[in-house]
């Protein structure tokens, strides 16, 4: 779990290093265990079962320390000592992991990280969940608190890939070749021995007799162009320094240290600095194992890895091909063989924002329980205020059409509600009864923060041009906000037509990756919680590879993706449903509720508010409306 590592809040202090705390010396053919401090805490570390005894494998403590320093162009308060000062430090909070690898019986890699820093922070808790990580190759497990499984489909393997083979890397910048390395007149960096591991710009040097030292001078450069704008937003130039100690036959990793400076955005110059010292628990290599089973690792699988088929976010994407790569073609969605009953119901099913008629293409597979006779979907202008949108609903509904049932999602809930209140005083017999799926039946957060975005950036951006005009463009917005005259208008008023409002609670977790991906869902299958397990598995990805890979040109990279999507969670569910508040990811839950309804049904743990549409949990609470006889009292089709 990453946590606060390199830009959260902090409290103000002086950066304090400690030295690595202890080493082994190494033998061969036994492990050696080091003395000193056992940093797992509470934790109980137990050797992952297909770690091989016999071949090289290790375990290791990193004890992760670090600061950043501001520099101001004029004076500020120092938030702790309240003295203006143009310089000060604040500490990061220090991290404990520990690091087991190896090779499992086919010679293909293992790595299990275990996070034994103690969780306090709640909301940290709350948006990093895994305890435990396990990598066979690149493909990343993820464990909670108790140990349990955080998923329960075949691991996805993850897009990263390294330059070198994966037998060589659980030794590659962790243990080194004192032998070789000794017998150098000039250490050199591009030798056979240090390449692999020292990365580009490096330059090598003797510490002393027992320490060798690697430094990478760092700019955007050396990511790639895929993360050089990421990474030049990170910090424009850097070092990055990692110190290894002779112990026996070999060198061990003890310490790194990464720096990198920012330049000065708005007058404020930031430098960063994250240190990790290396405790070697646990060392043990056997070359001739390790030779026989890369020599059959290779012969076995040619190239000695897998195929990945793709790297999109269609469904069956990041998949292993032979393992859990699911068919080529998408099952097709549940066949309607419903037929229309003579003087069954009249149903009228209206969209959202930003949606149209399409969004119940399965609204007849839905009620294949309910007797109708007609079945509409509609689409209409859904920019207009709500008064406009239902005129312009009444007058698409098709001749003869009576005693209709609204089904409305989202803003349609609204439309739909406006229509009933209308026939009920202009034109009784038209409408008998609604049902609201997560509208914002009281108002919705998110349009309260577009409104004061519009009044903040609406004159700055028209001063420069950019001409934002949101509520006017989008003027239904002006009806969403809590309190507005509209919604006072409409919930003051007195329905006595049937009413039933169905509100979806969602995970707030990945929430707006199901918003976001739900148009891809066919009806009635588990499609958002794929996009959960994807979204999990490449953020897992990220977090491994930012702290076990003790490359900066791998591990800046995965940490800014990393901080990025959970900088991207926190600032949706900020906007949709802040602090603790329930929500569907795009309506906050308290804001769905319909008053005066004759029932008000929860959907906790459901699919999100653009999944609504598709869900199995909406349609259970929907044909439970349709069939109460103290509801709408519909009879079934069959």
């Amino acid at each position: 779990m990453q946590r606060r590592r390199v830009w959260p809040g902090f409290s103000a202090a002086t950066l304090l290093l400690t030295a690595a705390t202890s080493a082994c010396e190494r033998s061969t053919g036994a492990p050696i265990v080091s003395p000193g401090q056992d940093h797992s805490n509470s934790y109980t570390w137990t050797p992952d079962p297909e770690i091989q005894p016999g071949d090289t494998y290790y375990v290791l403590d990193v004890v992760q320390q670090g600061s950043t320093t501001y520099e101001t162009t004029t004076p500020v308060i120092d938030p702790v000592t309240d003295v203006p000062t143009t310089v000060w430090t604040v500490e990061h909070e220090t991290e404990t992991q520990r690091v087991e690898s190896g090779y499992d019986a086919l010679g293909r890699t293992i790595q299990v990280l275990l996070e034994t820093t103690p969780v306090q922070d709640p909301v940290m808790r709350a948006v990093n969940i895994s305890r435990r990580t396990r990598s066979v190759e690149d493909v990343i497990t993820s464990y909670g608190y108790q140990g349990e499984l955080l998923t329960d489909f075949q691991p996805y393997q993850s897009a990263r890939s390294g330059p070198q083979p994966s037998y060589s890397q659980i030794t590659d910048g962790v243990v080194l070749d004192a032998e070789a390395l000794d017998t150098m007149a000039v250490l050199s960096a591009q030798s056979p021995t240090l390449a692999n591991s020292a990365g580009p710009r490096a330059r090598a040097r003797r510490v002393d007799p027992d320490r060798i030292e690697v430094l990478n001078e760092l700019s955007p450069d050396v990511f790639g162009p895929a993360t050089a704008s990421a990474a030049a937003r990170m910090g424009s130039r850097g070092t990055y320094v990692r110190t290894w100690r002779r112990h026996g036959r070999a060198y061990l990793l003890e310490r790194t240290e990464l720096t990198s400076e920012w330049e000065a955005q708005n007058g404020v110059r930031k430098t960063e600095r994250q240190v990790e010292h290396i405790r070697m628990v646990k060392l043990h290599q056997n070359a001739r194992r390790d030779a026989e089973r890369r020599a059959r690792r290779v012969s076995e699988t040619g190239s000695g890895g897998f195929t990945l088929a793709s790297l999109g976010d269609q469904p069956g994407d990041n998949c292993v091909v032979g393992q859990d790569c699911p068919p080529d073609d998408p099952p097709p969605p549940p066949s309607n063989d419903c037929q229309p009953v003579p003087g069954g119901a009249h149903i009228l099913h209206q969209h959202g924002i930003n949606s149209d008629r399409h969004a119940f293409l399965q609204s007849g597979a839905w009620l294949c329980t309910v007797a109708w006779e007609r079945i509409q979907e509609t689409t209409i202008d859904w920019r207009r205020r709500i008064t406009s949108q239902r005129d312009e609903l009444r007058d698409s509904i098709r001749p003869g059409m009576h005693d209709i049932i609204l089904i409305g999602h989202s803003n349609g809930g609204l439309v739909t509600r406006s229509l009933a209140q209308w026939a009920q005083v202009n034109q009784p017999g038209l409408v008998r009864g609604v049902i609201t799926l997560d509208s914002p039946n009281q108002g919705a957060i998110v349009a309260k923060n577009l409104a004061v975005a519009n009044r903040l950036l609406g004159p700055g951006a028209a001063a420069l041009g950019l001409g934002l005009r949101l509520m006017d463009e989008h003027p239904f917005y002006v009806d969403d906000v809590p309190n507005s005259a509209f919604l006072q208008s409409l919930n003051s008023f007195s329905e006595n037509f049937v009413n039933v409002g169905i509100r979806t609670q969602t995970p707030k977790r990945w929430v707006a990756w199901r918003i976001l991906a739900t148009g891809e869902c066919l009806p009635r299958t588990p499609c958002e919680l794929a996009v959960v397990k994807r979204t999990q598995k490449r953020y897992d990805d990220m977090r491994h590879t930012a702290k076990v890979w003790y490359r900066p040109w791998h591990s800046i990279p995965a940490g800014i993706e990393q901080r990025a999507m959970n900088a991207f969670d926190r600032t949706w569910n900020a906007l949709t449903a802040p602090d603790d508040i329930p929500g569907d990811g795009f309506i906050h839950t308290p804001g769905q509720y319909y008053p005066g309804a004759r029932r008000n049904r929860l959907i906790e743990n459901g699919d999100s508010h653009t999944g609504t549409t598709k869900s199995e949990h909406v349609f259970d609470a929907l044909t439970d409306a349709l069939h109460d006889q103290q509801l709408f009292g519909l009879q079934g089709n069959r």
